[in-house]
C-alpha cells in the first residue's frame, strides 16, 4: 500500500512539474512535440531512476559512513553529470534523430534541479533503497506525464476555446486565416491599441502557438 501512496502522489497530487515546479527548462524547451516530449521522459527516467540507486548508496555507504555529508550535493551533481553523459553517448549511437531533436536539452539534465531534487528528497525522507527506487520512477513518469500533458490536451483546449473578439475581421471565426490576422494586426496599428477582447485573443493565440508549434485554426 505504502508503495501505491508513493506512485499516485507523486505522478498527480505532487508532480515535479506541476505542483513543485522543478525541470521547467526543459518542459519548455521540448514540450511541442509528442516524440521529443517521450523521449525526454524515457531519458529524464533512466537518469532520476540511476541517479537516486547510486546517490543513496554513497550516501548511506560513504559520505554518512565517513562523516562527509557536507559534500553531498557536490557529489550529487557529479554522479548526476556522469550519468547523463552516458545516456547522451547511448542516445548518439542508437537513436540519432531522437539525440538530434533533444539538443542541447539533453546535456542539461544535469542542471535539471528535479533529478538533483529527488535525489536529495530520497535521502531527506528517509526511503529505503527500493522505496527511492519507486519515488523516482514516479516522479520521472509524473514529468513525462506532464510533458505529454502540453502537447495534447491543452493545445486540444484551446483548440475549442471559443474566442469574443471585437472587430469585423475576427467575426467569421470557422474562417480565421494569415491573412485575415494581418489585416487585423494593420486595422489594431491603425487604431493604435487593443481592445480587451483583442488582447485576450492575442493572448490566446500565442499561449497555442507555443504549446502547439502551430497556428491555431478556430
Amino acid at each position: 500500500m505504502k508503495y501505491i501512496i508513493i506512485i499516485i502522489s507523486s505522478i498527480f497530487v505532487n508532480n515535479v512539474v506541476l505542483s513543485q515546479f522543478l525541470g521547467i527548462c526543459p518542459f519548455i524547451g521540448v514540450s511541442k512535440k509528442v516524440n521529443t516530449a517521450v523521449g525526454m521522459g524515457a531519458a529524464v527516467l533512466f537518469v532520476m531512476v540511476l541517479a537516486t540507486m547510486v546517490t543513496w548508496l554513497i550516501q548511506h555507504y560513504v559520505l554518512d559512513a565517513f562523516g562527509l555529508q557536507f559534500l553531498q550535493t557536490l557529489t550529487f551533481i557529479l554522479v548526476i553529470a556522469a550519468l547523463v553523459q552516458i545516456v547522451e553517448i547511448v542516445l548518439k549511437k542508437i537513436a540519432p534523430p531522437l539525440y538530434q531533436a533533444l539538443g542541447i536539452f539533453l546535456p542539461l539534465i544535469t542542471t535539471n534541479c528535479a533529478v538533483l531534487g529527488i535525489a536529495i528528497l530520497t535521502i531527506q525522507k528517509e526511503y529505503s533503497l527500493l522505496e527511492g527506487i519507486v519515488y523516482s520512477a514516479s516522479i520521472a513518469i509524473g514529468f513525462a506525464f506532464a510533458l505529454i500533458l502540453s502537447v495534447t490536451l491543452i493545445p486540444a483546449m484551446l483548440y475549442v476555446t471559443p474566442i469574443k473578439v471585437v472587430g469585423k475581421h475576427w467575426k467569421n471565426k470557422n474562417r480565421l486565416s494569415t491573412k485575415i490576422r494581418l489585416r487585423l494586426e494593420h486595422e489594431l496599428a491603425r487604431r493604435g491599441g487593443k481592445s480587451k477582447d483583442e488582447a485576450n485573443a492575442s493572448t490566446l493565440y500565442s499561449i497555442y502557438h507555443f504549446f502547439a508549434g502551430t497556428k491555431p485554426r478556430l
